[in-house]
């Protein structure tokens, strides 16, 4: 058994300290035996980065990766670990984020690559896009897409795999030169498998794009998978979903809705009246915070009547509904009743936390309401079901606590955060537009007497990033 599956197997029984010694004295010895430039030494280094990366400790990865890149290579074997050993190095350091590192050590591999095996070489390639990456992410936007341009044209005349994680870099890049530009290169006909895996690449390059950027890309990105691999292909599914998430980072409500919708359609066609309560439920949130009551309503009913055969889903949708209208404050009685229902859902359900869920939320409300004797049964029956570190029982736990204190709770977060927030929203906007503003679990929250336009969306976004940037 090796010296990294044995540290391997000491830090999954929860000793982290024992793998480690049994990582570093296998280093210790390999650089004892056969010296530090050793290609054996190199390979304990490398080991223990990866130990070390299971652990969580990323300096020590950087270290283990530095120190194996010292090897002395003596043949093709040797020159073909160091390079292995540097490209990890350029990528640990990018995930830490030390982009000048980064690109320094990418920049060296990829010339050292290029001299050894020539600048049309598949590794040489690899190494491009490599590079290309921390280019972008660092702003170097026209050698970025000088590098990998030169990374896709290899890949592409080799039939590489790589090609497809090169194109996924490149569609940002383009996106980033000329938002007008196609992600993809209109000639270029992919295969079923490159192209769901340039999409899973492109996914992953998206927390290193800014939102406006990413979505651009996401959104071109999905039309041609729709012509790839059809419009209901999962991978186009999943392109969706993050042009919904993206959307909603970018403050751009219209690419949000869009994107619901097409995934709405989807799962219609598809017969699937989960995933479209799901969506419906997404899009009554969405309305109902660009201040559209009228259709966030029929679409929180929507998802009710969709998933009406499942207890689960519809307890879920009941529950939404409700905390929705309790925190509108205009209809009580409605969002109590609503509550109920929810929690004779989860109960037709039998799932336990489910049902504390509901009561936890039912118990909520109430207390809000002002109806502490009947939030005081709800929150104690759902700490009874719900396990202990429960998000809901935590919740559960600050609500009974307020009430035997007789305090106000916390849920609406600090008065003078919000107080500060809408007079920042009523200084910069039309008068009545912001008619309620609450910090929820994801932030600041409005309740608006109409859709922005999308200038007014801009300014809503920055307002509320520079009050929470100053709580």
């Amino acid at each position: 058994m090796s010296a990294l599956t044995r540290a391997m197997a000491a830090l999954q029984q929860g000793n982290p300290l024992a793998g480690e010694r049994i990582i570093t004295s296998a280093v210790d010895v390999a650089v004892r035996t056969y010296g530090v430039s050793s290609a054996q030494a190199a390979a304990a280094h490398f080991e223990a980065s990866q130990f070390f990366h299971a652990a969580g400790q990323a300096e020590r990865v950087i270290e283990a990766l530095r120190a194996a890149t010292e090897i002395a290579p003596e043949d093709a074997a040797g020159w073909g670990a160091r390079a292995n050993y540097l490209f990890h190095l350029g990528a640990a350091l990018d995930r830490e984020r030390r982009l000048d590192e980064a690109e320094a050590v990418l920049r060296a591999l990829s010339l050292e690559l290029s001299q050894a095996f020539g600048p049309l070489h598949v590794s040489t390639a690899t190494a491009q896009t490599a590079l290309g990456g921390v280019l972008f992410e660092q702003g170097e936007i026209d050698e970025a897409l000088e590098v990998v341009n030169e990374a896709v044209a290899t890949l592409q005349v080799q039939g590489d795999p790589g090609l497809a994680s090169a194109l996924a870099l490149r569609a940002f890049v383009i996106k980033a030169v000329s938002p007008v530009e196609p992600a993809l290169p209109e000639e270029l006909e992919l295969s079923e498998s490159t192209m769901t895996t340039l999409i899973e690449a492109a996914l992953e390059r998206v927390p290193q794009a800014a939102p406006p950027l990413a979505l651009l890309t996401l959104t071109d990105l999905a039309s041609c998978a729709a012509e790839a691999l059809g419009a209901d292909h999962a991978a186009r599914r999943a392109l969706l979903a993050q042009c919904v998430r993206t959307a909603a980072e970018a403050g751009d409500a219209e690419a949000q809705e869009a994107a619901l919708r097409t995934l709405d359609a989807l799962a219609a066609k598809a017969g699937q009246l989960l995933a479209q309560s799901d969506v419906a439920l997404a899009l009554a949130e969405l309305l109902t915070l660009q201040g559209d009551d009228a259709r966030g309503e029929a679409e929180y009913q929507r998802a009710a009547r969709l998933a009406e055969k499942d207890p689960k889903a519809f307890a879920v949708a009941l529950a939404r509904h409700g905390q929705h209208l309790a925190a509108r404050g205009d209809e009580p009685a409605r969002a109590a009743e609503l509550m109920e229902r929810a929690t004779e859902a989860a109960r037709d359900s039998k799932d336990r936390e489910l049902i504390g869920s509901c009561l936890t939320a039912h118990g909520v409300v109430l207390h809000h309401q002002g109806a502490h004797g009947e939030a005081e049964l709800k929150l104690t029956a759902a700490l009874d079901l719900l396990p202990l570190g429960h998000p809901e029982a935590d919740v559960a736990s600050a609500h009974l606590d307020a009430l035997e204190a007789g305090t106000a709770c916390t849920c609406f977060g600090d008065p003078a955060l919000i107080e500060r927030a809408t007079k920042a929203l009523q200084r910069e906007l039309p008068a009545g537009l912001v008619e309620r503003v609450a910090l929820g679990q994801g932030g600041l929250q409005l309740q608006l007497s109409r859709a922005p336009s999308e200038a007014e969306q801009a300014q809503i976004s920055s307002v509320l990033s520079e009050v929470m940037a100053d709580k």
